[in-house]
């Protein structure tokens, strides 16, 4: 589309070349990364022995120069500082992050979807049968774990 090409049978019928051309780009990229990854798998299978803190503080350097050198700005730092902290707290507390990573990666979809869909059916948007079901294995999701630990508490208790 960049170079003005509308994708699709229309493409495949006026620039015939193009599409055989681009078919052996990819084959010819496949075979050199695969060249690549069978002459580097030696050395990259030795990353393996750094000790654990070593790769750790690498990480972390790279993280940050990373979230600085996307806006030259501190505040992304600062964002990532706290991130780093939540989840060091989230695992020091065994708090799943996963639930917490796809609600920062899917939460402003969901928030318009939810927007669009309350302007669309008022004030009935609860009651309606699929979201209603959904609501409910929500709170289910939710309240089971805290009453089975509680129930675990008290038997330990007991």
């Amino acid at each position: 589309m960049i170079k003005g090409l509308d994708p699709g049978p229309s493409m495949l019928k006026e620039n015939l070349d193009l599409v055989y051309g681009m078919i052996m780009i990819l084959a010819l990229a496949n075979v050199i990364g695969a060249a690549q990854c069978m002459l580097l798998a030696s050395p990259l299978a030795r990353l393996t022995l750094i000790p654990g803190p070593i790769l750790a503080a690498a990480v972390v350097v790279l993280c940050f120069l990373g979230s600085y050198g996307v806006r030259n700005s501190f505040g992304d730092v600062a964002a990532t500082l706290v991130f780093g902290v939540l989840g060091y707290t989230m695992v020091k507390t065994k708090y799943p992050r996963a639930p917490l990573l796809v609600g920062v990666v899917l939460g402003k979809t969901a928030e318009l979807n939810f927007h669009l869909s309350v302007q669309l059916f008022g004030n009935f948007f609860f009651l309606r049968p699929i979201t209603f079901v959904i609501l409910v294995l929500l709170l289910v999701g939710i309240s089971l774990p805290l009453w089975k630990e509680r129930r675990r508490r008290r038997r330990s208790e007991a």
